[in-house]
């Protein structure tokens, strides 16, 4: 036996509601209507009115109908309840609308002038059975809930079946077998349309009795559900059918023949009726439901959101913590030094000394920033065409000491790399984060082991397929391994999220993976993760090869090439004044004549004055809502073949959406170095 429904899901079945006010009240209507009806009908029963020859037809047609629909209808309902009472009352409804199909078809007039099976008697004897179906089927409903209660059946797709095997091959036979006992019944009909009276009171009193036992045990059923209660209205209806057409009606085409058929076909109509109206409710509940669900959605959603905002501010506030510390270091050194230098100016070694400390402490925090602005996707890029074999070799050390003494640490790289398209300072950092985490992962291991592993690889279209990004072709593999307590698959999943960590608090941000996928992002390639529990750990970045010559080494053309000057007049825009003070002296000391202006009032001053200006250099953004592009364009109004050359710490993103396409001028990313700076000019002024 199967479990019941919920209380919320047994609202949707008559068999398990009780009836409400409202139903007890249109059934009382009912039965009031039929019984007012039944006592004007009385009298004049008996009165001929004469033959429609549509209204058998019509009348069977509908009752047929309606007694299928009404099957199909308990039919569903038993699929979600399988109740052996709903069945029963299902097989039954099916039966009777086979008996109604029988009568029908023995009908004189209807499908044949004396009926399709030539026997006169067959068509009152089956209205007979036909009426005495009825209550029995429902008495059966009643007598299998209350021996069965709430019990289920286990297999209700088999029940089902074998239950319209019942209904429609029990029908069949039944008429069959009325068609071949008929001659030995009693006649019923006098002629082609007067009833007979087969001794006193015959088969009415049997009919009486049977029709009014269901209504007796409905009537004093306890804990009425709504499916009894309108039984109970079919079974009164059908009593007023019964009486009309065999105690008042005399004949076929008189008054009671006309009104007693009408009650049948009510009678048929209601339980259908009622199933509607119940459908029609859960309809209306279901769509307030969804209005609901809806509501709770937009709620849950907006509640999501302000936990996924509280979230954010906590990793950011975390985040914002331990940048703040490594920014503090680098300041401590940078202030140290220059107040190294201003305490000793006259001893040149250790001025030179001390200044290239300040110098790769302010690098530091330059490449801080850039880390931070690849975790967010908005670096400024510089993509070159690099051989990342000789970019690993230039970091063995660093990679061994990230590493560290503890693990053993292995270069396997393949001689004839590819060469590759890519920031070689964000693939430097890419690295140097997997070495670390790595190196977290084999923490306290006797035998750790980490391998960085370059090699070639070609890609066909279905390996391509499974990497998001990648098409298939030529890639170089780097690969990052470690025989560490490897991920489970839930951190697996989520070890790309920016913020993710399974550190302890202090123990990380969570930004170095984020970073490996932004560069992996950024360069067009892919990065996975293999791992198990146990057994260590393979991060793998997948680039596309490059067509293009190598790039020149970035130091070795530092060493080769002096810093180009000139004798150009340069007018700087910039309201910090630090900033200014250095921008200045760079350029004087590269030859140029330098004009300066903190704002665009005194920018437009000077540009209406002097007679030669060569070139604008200015702060993107102004103070008092001033900007470089609209101090451009005023520039441009005024000298048109007025050079532009525009500096920002902005990320370009930023920029865009503030100023919109003018961001299309030449850029200067800050911070920038004395030798970046001169180049940028040199490029601006002979563009």
């Amino acid at each position: 036996m199967g479990a019941g429904p919920s209380p919320s899901a047994r609202q949707a079945f008559l068999s398990l509601v009780v009836a409400r006010r409202s139903d007890q009240w249109a059934a009382a209507a009912v039965l009031v209507l039929s019984a007012v009806l039944f006592a004007v009908t009385a009298p004049f029963g008996a009165i001929p009115l004469g033959r429609v020859n549509g209204f058998i037809p019509a009348t069977e047609a509908m009752l047929i109908l309606n007694g299928l629909i009404t099957a199909a209808l308990l039919f569903g309902q038993f699929a979600s309840l399988p109740s052996p009472a709903v069945l029963v009352l299902a097989t039954g409804y099916l039966f009777d609308a086979q008996l109604t199909l029988g009568h029908a078809l023995s009908f004189p007039g209807v499908f044949d002038e004396e009926g399709l099976f030539k026997a006169p008697q067959l068509t009152p004897w089956l209205y007979v059975l036909w009426h005495m179906s009825v209550p029995g089927i429902i008495l059966a409903y009643v007598a299998v809930d209350v021996i069965c209660g709430d019990r289920l059946l286990i297999a209700p797709r088999a029940a089902t079946a074998w239950a319209m095997l019942v209904g429609l091959g029990g029908g069949a036979l039944a008429v069959a077998a009325m068609a071949w006992v008929v001659d030995a019944l009693p006649p019923l009909l006098e002629g082609s349309s007067r009833y007979a009276r087969t001794g006193p009171g015959g088969v009415r009193i049997g009919l009486l009795i049977w029709t009014a036992l269901p209504l007796i045990v409905l009537w004093f059923r306890r804990n009425r559900s709504t499916l009894d209660l309108w039984l109970l209205v079919v079974m009164a209806t059908w009593a007023c059918d019964f009486l009309t057409s065999t105690v008042i009606s005399r004949q076929r085409w008189d008054l009671g023949f006309y009104v007693g058929r009408t009650y049948g076909l009510l009678a048929a109509s209601f339980l259908l009726v009622a199933m509607v109206m119940r459908m029609k409710r859960l309809q209306h509940a279901l769509v307030a439901a969804l209005d609901e669900a809806e509501a709770r959605n937009r709620e849950l959603a907006r509640s999501r959101e302000e936990f996924a905002r509280v979230q954010r501010f906590e990793a950011v506030g975390e985040l914002v913590g331990g940048v703040g510390h490594d920014f503090k270091n680098i300041l401590t050194v940078v202030i140290g030094s220059i107040d190294l230098i201003q305490g000793d100016p006259g001893n040149a070694a250790k001025v030179m000394r001390v200044s290239y400390t300040a110098l790769d402490a302010a690098r530091r925090g330059e490449r801080l920033i850039q880390k931070l602005l690849s975790f967010a996707h908005r670096q400024v890029l510089h993509p070159t065409v690099v051989d990342l074999n000789r970019t690993i070799a230039r970091l063995d050390v660093f990679l061994r000491r990230a590493a560290g003494e503890q693990a053993q640490f292995d270069l396997l790289c393949e001689p004839a790399l590819w060469p590759v398209r890519c920031d070689v300072d964000e693939f430097e950092s890419a690295l140097l984060n997997l070495v670390l985490n790595a190196r977290e992962a084999v923490a306290g291991q006797s035998n750790a082991r980490i391998s960085v592993l370059t090699r070639n690889v070609t890609l066909d279209a279905a390996e391509a397929a499974g990497m998001q990004g990648l098409t298939q072709g030529d890639h170089v593999v780097v690969a990052v391994r470690d025989n560490g307590r490897g991920m489970p698959a839930q951190v697996q999943a989520r070890a790309f999220e920016p913020f993710f960590t399974t550190k302890s608090q202090g123990g990380g941000f969570g930004l170095g993976l984020s970073q490996v996928y932004g560069f992996a992002t950024a360069a067009h390639g892919h990065v996975s993760i293999a791992s198990r529990e146990g057994e260590g750990s393979t991060v793998t970045l997948h680039l596309p090869r490059a067509r293009e010559a190598l790039s020149p080494d970035s130091a070795t053309a530092k060493a080769a090439v002096c810093l180009p000057g000139g004798r150009e007049t340069i007018l700087v825009v910039e309201d910090d004044p630090a900033v200014c003070a250095v921008v200045v002296e760079s350029l004087e000391t590269l030859g140029y004549a330098v004009l300066v202006a903190h704002d665009m009032t005194q920018a437009r001053a000077v540009l209406a004055r002097r007679d030669r200006i060569d070139l604008l250099f200015s702060e993107m953004v102004l103070p008092e809502g001033g900007s470089g592009p609209a101090l451009a364009a005023a520039a441009r109004a005024m000298r048109p073949e007025l050079r532009v050359l525009l500096t920002s710490g902005h990320a370009p993103a930023d920029l865009a959406r503030a100023f919109g396409p003018v961001c299309g001028e030449r850029l200067l990313a800050k911070p920038f170095s004395r030798e970046t700076l001169a180049a940028e000019i040199r490029r601006t002024l002979e563009a």
